[in-house]
């Protein structure tokens, strides 16, 4: 499906009217989009604003992630929602928890959010009420029945009115995002492909999705594992390998190379107090299961039999 990228200029100026707005939306919907590639492209070249630094798969972000240390690699879908594209080409504030610790923020509309290790939010300025995590976060969101609040994380849409809820996109070795509902009750929406979802999720309750596959139905949680990283505890409670694993590298923004691949199912159940480095933790991983590491670097580790 062509499109004139005059229209597209257009939608973005907010300037179409419905049927021109529908034609749009219809174009995006389709994922085969060259002419909005190449608007996009000529807009970040031709003006430098902060959205320059952020390329639309977020490959930017990453950079700047590992530039505080962090080694991870993720990407979001590029047209998987019409706001998402919307966001990406517009100026936007971020709030980047650059550090190991807690950091406590409030957006505008009076919503709290407790942000976690190396994780990043992202929101338009004049649309507080919604925004995209990549990391771990917990919200505590301000009620208000005539405006939802929206949180996307990949391809997975939270909408909440006012509750408290968890959500974490990095502590899964399988990439799973995983959200945690405290109090009140949000929708969790899935939309991916030929992959359709929607749930709505009581108190105790927790959703975990995967890229790909049909989310399972909701099952129950234990808080303080799930909540453990507010305290700077790490709690690991029939935890595999592979996830625990996940979880250090997601807490401490260091790597992890496993070279023997059957130590990754084995599990571990341990608590670790505030403040316990990980190569600590790793030497009490190691004596258990009984398997070698090496450091490489600063934050590289090399886990072997």
């Amino acid at each position: 499906m062509k499109i004139d990228e005059a229209l597209l200029a257009k939608y973005f100026k907010g300037t179409c009217n419905e049927a021109e707005q529908a034609v749009v939306e219809a174009y995006i919907a389709s994922g085969d989009t060259p002419e909005l590639d190449a608007l996009m492209r000529n807009v970040w070249e031709e003006k430098a604003v902060p959205v320059k630094r952020m390329h639309r798969t977020w490959y930017a972000a990453a950079a700047a992630v590992l530039a505080f240390g962090i080694v991870c690699g993720w990407a979001w879908q590029r047209n998987s929602h019409r706001k998402q594209m919307a966001v990406l080409q517009s100026v936007k504030d971020t709030l980047y928890n650059a550090s190991p610790n807690v950091k406590r923020v409030t957006l505008p509309d009076g919503s709290r959010i407790l942000l976690g290790a190396y994780t990043q939010v992202v929101y338009h300025p004049e649309a507080v009420r919604e925004v995209w995590l990549q990391g771990e976060a917990f919200f505590d969101v301000r009620a208000d029945e005539q405006h939802p609040f929206y949180v996307h994380t990949d391809s997975l849409t939270t909408t909440v009115l006012g509750t408290t809820f968890n959500i974490s996109t990095r502590n899964r070795a399988n990439g799973s995002i995983e959200v945690s509902l405290f109090t009140g009750r949000i929708a969790i929406k899935v939309k991916e492909g030929n992959i359709a979802f929607a749930q709505t999720l009581r108190p105790g309750e927790m959703v975990s999705y995967r890229k790909g596959t049909m989310p399972l139905a909701p099952g129950k949680f234990k808080a303080n594992e799930v909540l453990d990283w507010r305290t700077g505890k790490l709690i690991f409670e029939n935890t595999t390998l592979e996830d625990a694993f996940a979880r250090l590298q997601s807490r401490f923004g260091c790597h992890i190379q496993v070279e023997d691949e059957q130590l990754m199912k084995k599990k571990v159940s341990a608590e670790f107090t505030p403040g316990t480095s990980v190569e600590s933790i790793l030497q009490s991983l190691s004596y258990v299961h009984q398997f070698s590491y090496t450091q490489t670097s600063h934050q590289t580790f090399i886990v072997g039999k």
